[in-house]
């Protein structure tokens, strides 16, 4: 190995061994963000020569180590953000390292005086008018449970501005009947509590009518609903999906020659 492929790679280390990508990967708070930074770490490992995170040898991380990740970042085509979120989780482990005494400090340094890349960009997507609200709630409605399902979705995912993940992820036990609120851990560890407006109400409690009150999540696939003495067990594969898409294309609220799926991982 040349002495340029020597400084641009890392050593194996014993399995056995403190790994600090492991250790920073479970300081996260949801399961969504280590799902998250355990892929980049797993990457980052690959590009730097080896199969898995858990062969590397951390401790001999250094600055140039980036410039060779940042590299294959941009022969993939990597958006900013994604370069800057690469940078982060490396910037991360390389601390975890540090702190726990396996980085030399000056190493530790010189990665940590890594600048994120500066950019900006218009925002995706657009905001939907009275009208086309209107119109898509009822292009969901077909009569069906399914209808009511999705009728569902779209009513809490416009009327409290919740995360398509934090949709899906809804319990039961996370609505308030009384207030007409839902309470839940978003992104980033933190609880919130979101309303949903009148208007909507009734959306919710048809939903309901037909989903039942038992345990479990609150936007089921429908299939589940049938077997209500087993609904506490009722899980989200994200191998699954069902998608809205055609909902957005009926209500027409599209501007001309955009098409961008919409995406609901569900049972």
């Amino acid at each position: 190995m040349s002495e340029s492929e020597n400084v641009l790679s890392l050593p194996s280390c014993r399995s056995n061994l403190f790994n600090p990508a492991d250790s920073y990967v479970k300081t996260l708070g949801s399961k969504r963000s280590q799902t998250t930074v355990e892929n980049c770490v797993q990457n980052i490992a690959k590009i730097l020569g080896h199969s898995s995170y858990d062969r590397v040898e951390w401790s001999k991380l250094r600055r140039s180590h980036w410039q060779k990740i940042l590299g294959a970042l941009e022969e993939k085509g990597c958006s900013p953000s994604t370069k800057n979120l690469y940078l982060t989780v490396f910037k991360e482990v390389a601390k975890e390292a540090w702190s726990n005494d396996l980085l030399p400090q000056s190493a530790y340094l010189k990665i940590s005086s890594l600048k994120s890349l500066k950019f900006e960009r218009l925002p995706k997507g657009r905001s939907l008018d009275l009208e086309e609200g209107r119109r898509l709630l009822e292009s969901c409605f077909n009569g069906t449970t399914k209808g009511f399902r999705d009728r569902a979705i779209f009513a809490v995912m416009m009327g409290c501005g919740l995360r398509r993940a934090e949709v899906v992820s809804l319990k039961l036990a996370n609505w308030n009947c009384i207030d007409r609120s839902f309470s839940f851990i978003g992104k980033g560890n933190k609880e919130r509590r979101v309303y949903l407006p009148k208007n909507l109400d009734k959306y919710i409690d048809e939903w309901l009518i037909k989903r039942g009150l038992e345990a479990g999540t609150f936007f089921p696939g429908v299939s589940e609903i049938l077997c209500l003495s087993q609904f506490h067990n009722v899980v989200c594969f994200p191998g699954k999906a069902v998608r809205l898409w055609n909902v957005v294309e009926q209500a027409n609220c599209l501007p001309e020659g955009f098409a961008h799926p919409i995406h609901f991982i569900l049972v």
